[in-house]
């Protein structure tokens, strides 16, 4: 509270969640909801999935994803619990069943095939958004794209202690890492592990396969069925590290994007909504947003640079009256982001349909089991 009312007695504004996800989300999804209410429209779901990802056209690799932002961030993700309300029923799923819990298919296009991961709390986006009530709304909704195998693969390296935290281990080379992780996570000797055995044994059998491929590639077997081409390994850390920071170290730099290659940032809304008046129509209205990544910037730096940059410009001209510490939600500020994104080519492409016309994406998303 210090921080707000230091910034509120110095008459300047600290705004937060103002680049891609969140920002960008909060700025449409705000825009859409209040236009609806003005409309007399009740909302009934509300769903948002962002992702960033390699474009289609680079080459497929294990996990299918490439980095371009944080690795540590991107794995750390993978550990985090998650609630969600979709279709009444209210989910909490713990962090050790995240990558468990992924849904199959979330069909925000005819061109890309996605699957989707829960992304952390999404209950208090019912106050951010003015949805109402818990109880009033059947669907809210926040979650991370990925291209199909991504959840099941990680979780495979997951299940064999890639992803620990705490206890830290030492590498000699990095086909080491699966035996030390497995190691430290099952609080075993080494010599008591072997690689391949604890692989049939922790892993579904009908995840192994893409497992050893992938592990292959990413040098972590043992020399003799490694991947041949040592030359493209990073250099081992010097001290002892956690598992998953020496995991973040070798896949950012064996999925690293190369020269020519290009990212791809997805977002999509999709928000139903019901009259309140009249016939009680029921509407789809979605919003979407897919940037390419060029030779000058890659679409993760735009969609997270721009609006940044929009917003101090903004702020500094004297756009907006808000003060203290605050994110998107004032008109002053969401609406003139979204226009100058427009402007610049990353606006969101909305439609609406009645309900009854296609399969809606609330409709689509189940909770398998692994």
């Amino acid at each position: 509270m210090r921080g707000k009312h230091s910034a509120l007695d110095n008459d300047v504004l600290l705004l937060n969640e103002i680049g891609l996800d969140p920002g960008i989300d909060h700025c449409s999804a705000i825009d859409m909801i209040e236009r609806f209410r003005a409309e007399g429209k009740k909302v009934q779901s509300f769903i948002s999935f962002c992702g960033g990802l390699p474009a289609p056209d680079v080459p497929i690799t294990p996990l299918r994803y490439k980095f371009s932002w944080s690795p540590r961030g991107v794995l750390s993700a993978a550990l985090n619990s998650a609630k969600y309300k979709l279709n009444g029923e209210v989910w909490n799923i713990p962090g050790d069943s995240l990558l468990k819990s992924y849904f199959p298919t979330v069909p925000i296009s005819d061109e890309l095939q996605l699957e989707g991961i829960a992304n952390r709390d999404s209950l208090p986006y019912l106050e951010t958004y003015s949805l109402g009530p818990r109880a009033d709304i059947r669907t809210v909704l926040r979650g991370t794209l990925r291209y199909p195998g991504f959840s099941s693969l990680m979780q495979s390296f997951k299940s064999l202690g890639v992803l620990e935290t705490e206890k830290k281990i030492y590498l000699k080379d990095w086909s080491s890492l699966l035996l030390q992780s497995l190691h430290s996570k099952y609080d075993a000797e080494p010599k008591s592990f072997d690689v391949r055995t604890a692989i049939f044994k922790l892993i579904p059998a009908r995840q192994v396969n893409a497992l050893f491929d992938a592990a292959e590639w990413l040098s972590l077997l043992p020399p003799k069925a490694a991947y041949r081409d040592q030359g493209t390994l990073p250099p081992l850390p010097d001290a002892p590290m956690a598992p998953i920071d020496l995991f973040s170290i070798l896949l950012a730099h064996k999925l690293r994007y190369r020269k020519g290659e290009r990212d791809m940032v997805v977002m999509a809304h999709e928000v139903i909504t019901q009259a309140m008046t009249g016939a009680h129509e029921k509407e789809v209205h979605t919003a979407s947003l897919v940037v390419y990544g060029t030779e000058k910037a890659s679409a993760m730096a735009r969609t997270v640079g721009l609006p940044v940059a929009i917003a101090a410009l903004h702020v500094l001209d004297g756009g907006t009256p808000v003060r203290g510490v605050a994110g998107p939600s004032h008109s002053s500020v969401y609406t003139h982001i979204l226009n100058e994104l427009n402007a610049a080519g990353l606006g969101m492409v909305e439609r609406t349909r009645p309900q009854h016309e296609g399969k809606t994406i609330e409709a689509s998303l189940a909770v398998p089991g692994w």
